[in-house]
């Protein structure tokens, strides 16, 4: 077991526009989770554009194409220290991992990557 501490490049989950994230929010402090897609119900219609219901690999969690780091890092963290930050690698960055005697049975997953124009306004969630 890992834990994910001061993280140097870390950037925040985005909101897709027209998507209905689950979003739960604390009744206590008022700390919402950062948006995820768990469920297609809650991807955006553009995102299911035969508006079939079905999943067609749309990662659960997306970031904006402007909040990605300029340097080419080796990893990079996403989400919320409240709640569940995940490490991220570069696609080839991953697949030197995969090749590791160590890293059988490690799941992975992507995550998606939006244009500003797709995403919702920062204060609306």
């Amino acid at each position: 077991m890992h834990e994910l501490i001061g993280s140097q490049l870390h950037v925040p989950l985005a909101a897709l526009r027209g998507g209905n994230p689950d979003t739960p929010q604390c009744n206590r402090c008022g700390w919402r989770r950062q948006p995820q897609y768990d469920l297609v119900g809650e991807l955006p219609a553009w995102l299911d554009p035969e508006d079939d219901g079905k999943r067609r690999d749309q990662p659960d969690l997306y970031i904006s194409v402007q909040r990605l780091p300029t340097t080419d890092p080796k990893c990079f963290t996403i989400g919320d220290w409240r709640d569940a930050v995940k490490l991220v690698f570069p696609a080839d960055r991953w697949t030197e991992i995969k090749k590791q005697k160590g890293a059988s049975g490690v799941q992975a997953w992507d995550v998606g990557v939006v244009a500003p124009e797709v995403i919702e306004e920062p204060g609306l969630l």
